[in-house]
């Protein structure tokens, strides 16, 4: 069953991220196109033209990852909280699988945007003078990380990547529950939704403040093997912390307290 949920919200999420990811595919070509016309060059007018793709390029950039943000805000919604959720809450599938089924799909398009972000800066910069500056300066960063201890390397991207396929996971699930606890206000669940997810992202920032406060040693760290054994970890658990309260308790409420 939950084979059959993700081909159908693969397919329903697609008619939004196929025209959105070949528009920034089509704007990656065409400031490349307007960089290859222009030239490279200190003069003040190439300049100013490439100031302003650069920062065109740039807010192309955010708004592709903010519209995963919101496609994923407006499935969950729509599917749950509108009409549509009469239907979803009658399948015969459990709450578990249908969170899955949203989550799987969320993490997908995140990892094809990011795919299409890093293949945009690969066509932006190909054949260009900073081609070999990127490289340039690629490789004196491994050199330098290389002279770290090996066993802090391993470490850190280790964390590193645990700490971002977590994050990968928590962010989409604190979504899903600032959406079901806005859905408890059958007359406002829209603006409560998203009221509850600024008011929980600034009660979670002054916890994270509070905490600097009372622990100062655990964000002042002077080297990478400092950052690797004490904000690391806290970090980490955190963020497991965050999963599993986000999952559970939405899925508690959307069993027990939704009310369509």
């Amino acid at each position: 069953m939950l084979g059959k949920l993700l081909k159908y919200e693969l397919k329903a999420t697609a008619r939004y991220f196929v025209p959105l990811l070949a528009t920034f595919g089509g704007i990656t070509l065409l400031f490349k196109l307007f960089m290859a016309m222009i030239g490279f060059g200190n003069d003040p007018l190439r300049m100013t033209f490439s100031i302003f793709i650069v920062t065109i390029y740039v807010v192309a950039v955010i708004a592709l990852f903010l519209m995963c943000f919101i496609i994923s805000f407006f499935r969950f919604y729509k599917n749950f909280y509108t009409d549509e959720g009469y239907l979803s809450f009658t399948l015969p599938v459990s709450i578990n699988l249908q969170i899955l089924n949203k989550l799987l799909i969320s993490i997908f398009w995140v990892v094809v945007s990011t795919a299409a972000f890093f293949l945009s800066i690969f066509i932006f910069l190909a054949g260009t003078p900073y081609w070999n500056d990127f490289f340039h300066l690629m490789s004196l960063s491994f050199q330098e990380f290389s002279k770290i201890d090996a066993g802090i390397r391993f470490l850190f991207i280790t964390e590193t990547l645990t700490a971002l396929v977590l994050n990968a996971v928590a962010s989409p699930l604190f979504i899903y529950l600032c959406i079901t606890i806005g859905g408890l206000l059958p007359n406002h669940r829209l603006a409560a939704s998203i009221g509850t997810y600024f008011l929980a992202t600034a009660a979670l920032s002054l916890v994270t403040n509070i905490f600097s406060s009372l622990f100062p040693n655990f964000m002042n760290f002077t080297g990478l093997e400092e950052f690797c054994y004490y904000l690391m970890p806290m970090m980490l658990i955190g963020c497991i912390i965050e999963i599993f309260v986000s999952f559970f308790l939405t899925r508690y409420l959307m069993e027990r307290k939704t009310n369509l």
